[in-house]
């Protein structure tokens, strides 16, 4: 009997044991692939994530895009636009007051009430390329913010430069067509795209629930944090429209909520931006430092005017005829950005003479439905500084031949 016990008593054991071990492999098999699993994932977010190991405490509290898109990763689900790119540039530009050209800017000013334009809802920045130092710059009532109208899409195309070359938007997501037809041929359906693909956001027809309109505003709004360092206060963020939108010439949806997101709900929250501003981005442009280096010379084809009339009519967009651009010689160097409501005419220019002697940025805002009516305010006003900076650079050069005389007397 005793014998028998032993037998049973073995063979209990061993079940036991087969059992643990039946359980056991693969449970440890299954932790071990489901570690792997993890580590593989983990490694593939440090891939796509922008910030390393240093700054992985403030991506829980700052802003940072967390899906990096490059040629060989998938496109991510989401990308997370409170991020920490921002608009930044080495050795920037230092503006002083210059009383030639404080004396144009105040011409241009006599010219608009001599034409009973309104110059409360006037705006002027005028920069001169040429100085020995840079620069000269004068202005009137710069600071007041405007709606931009078109003028809004040079932004949006810096910034896309910049979220291309940090790897956040795969190039090829972004055709060279709609770039040339948001910037060249101020198309609103092209622009709408880039500002999509800028901010992961979406135009729709139904209105969004609080929240969800609170996260898809906080996403469109990085359009406004990428230029705060720099430009301070200014709101890019909502699209221009078009009549082909499904509400012909207006906003819809959550495009039309964000308009309404001020503590008094009457007022209408809309694009808002300077003519400094604007001066800004045009001056960086011109010394290549508002972007990396390898996009510049797109930004420039793309900003480049023919200023022969003969060509310009025979397209059904004209951003010479009425503009900055129709006051100049045809040989003149021009690079623009206009833009124009039946309440507004804007237009901002880097325009070189073709011998390089005159070279300047001029920016003008005109935010009343007077400026729209009268076509040829800006092309007046236009020649009559380029004939004044003209004067400025022959008495430069002279002013500079003189001191060259004295030197070489002494």
């Amino acid at each position: 009997m005793k014998k028998v016990y032993k037998k049973l008593k073995y063979r209990a054991y061993h079940y036991v044991v087969l059992t643990v071990v039946a359980i056991a492999i693969p449970l440890g098999l299954l932790i071990y692939f489901q570690s792997g699993e993890e580590e593989q994932v983990e490694s593939r977010m440090d891939h796509l994530s922008p910030v390393n190991s240093e700054t992985a405490e403030t991506q829980k509290t700052e802003p940072i895009i967390d899906n990096l898109i490059s040629s060989k990763v998938d496109k991510a689900e989401t990308i997370d636009t409170t991020t920490q790119l921002t608009y930044k540039v080495e050795n920037p530009p230092s503006f002083f007051a210059h009383s030639d050209l404080d004396q144009i800017v105040q011409g241009i000013v006599e010219k608009a009430v001599q034409r009973g334009l309104p110059k409360e809802d006037l705006s002027i920045s005028l920069v001169d390329l040429n100085q020995i130092k840079c620069c000269a710059y004068a202005s009137y009532q710069d600071e007041q913010p405007r709606y931009p109208a078109s003028v809004v899409k040079l932004f949006w195309l810096i910034a896309l430069f910049h979220q291309i070359e940090a790897q956040y938007i795969n190039p090829e997501e972004v055709s060279h067509e709609d770039l040339v037809n948001m910037i060249r041929y101020s198309t609103n359906e092209s622009a709408s795209h880039v500002l999509d693909k800028l901010t992961n956001t979406q135009s729709q027809t139904a209105n969004l629930p609080d929240k969800e309109l609170s996260e898809w505003v906080e996403k469109r709004s990085w359009v406004n944090r990428f230029f705060k360092d720099v430009f301070g206060e200014i709101n890019i963020k909502q699209k221009t429209f078009s009549a082909s939108y499904p509400n012909p010439g207006s906003a819809i949806g959550p495009d039309y909520q964000i308009f309404f997101l001020k503590p008094d709900s009457t007022l209408i929250s809309k694009n808002e931006v300077t003519t400094k501003q604007m001066m800004r981005l045009l001056v960086d442009i011109d010394q290549g430092k508002a972007i990396p280096t390898n996009y510049i010379d797109t930004v420039k084809e793309l900003l480049k005017r023919d200023l022969n009339l003969s060509d310009s009519q025979n397209s059904s967009y004209n951003s010479i005829k009425s503009f900055l651009g129709e006051g100049l010689p045809s040989d003149t160097e021009f690079y623009s950005k206009m833009g124009v409501t039946s309440n507004h005419r804007n237009d901002g220019a880097i325009i070189r003479s073709p011998d390089g002697t005159i070279a300047y940025v001029l920016v003008i805002f005109g935010d009343n439905t007077a400026f729209y009516q009268d076509h040829n305010f800006f092309p007046s006003i236009s020649q009559f500084v380029y004939e004044e900076m003209t004067k400025l650079s022959s008495s430069k050069l002279s002013s500079s031949k003189l001191s060259n005389l004295i030197k070489l007397s002494l």
